[in-house]
């Protein structure tokens, strides 16, 4: 029997390109791909979503959604309204996930109805609704949310990963009180 190795995995290349025992390390590139990039540009959410929906079952998740939540460490309600925009757009130029979601809000806050962002832009009703409510989050009583920051560390994160990502992302005062609040309450 011969062993040929094919090289390292990349984002960019497709589940069916890899053997199926780099299936996994091909998920965390994506991951990791996203992390990197989807601050400036989200356009390869299409392709990764496709993946996700092909590779899921291989993967051991339960489906697509599972896969896109735990493997690639998204929000997949929130992804799938980008990736649909992201259909019917097709962006020549990189575009954030933000920038992208904010559009169809700005055209909203312009007093245009969702039936007049669709006819200018092509984005369906239901989806121009749900973009616009993405970054308008609001209480009952009219007033904005408090933004809730959380991080999560999935159990593919080796330890000292997770503390220098805690320290990075709440800070190193914080990351103590944890520190100390977990060992409180190890036996």
């Amino acid at each position: 029997m011969v062993d040929v190795d094919s090289g390292p995995v990349r984002a960019d290349q497709r589940f069916d390109e890899v053997p199926v025992d780099k299936w996994d390390l091909l998920m965390w590139e994506k991951r990791d791909f996203i992390k990197r990039n989807l601050n400036y540009d989200c356009r390869n959410l299409v392709q990764f979503v496709k993946d996700a929906e092909d590779a899921y079952k291989e993967l051991g998740f339960d489906s697509a959604n599972e896969m896109i939540s735990h493997g690639y460490e998204l929000e997949p309600n929130q992804i799938r309204i980008a990736v649909e925009w992201l259909e019917l757009e097709k962006p020549d130029e990189p575009i954030s996930l933000d920038a992208a979601v904010k559009k169809v809000h700005d055209l909203h806050d312009l007093g245009k109805s969702f039936r007049e962002i669709e006819k200018e832009t092509g984005i369906p009703k239901s989806t121009a609704h749900r973009l616009s409510h993405k970054l308008s989050v609001h209480t009952k009583s009219g007033t904005p949310k408090r933004k809730v920051i959380q991080y999560k560390i999935s159990q593919y994160t080796k330890p000292a990963t997770a503390a220098k990502k805690i320290r990075d992302k709440f800070g190193d005062e914080f990351a103590m009180q944890l520190a100390n609040e977990i060992m409180s309450i190890t036996p």
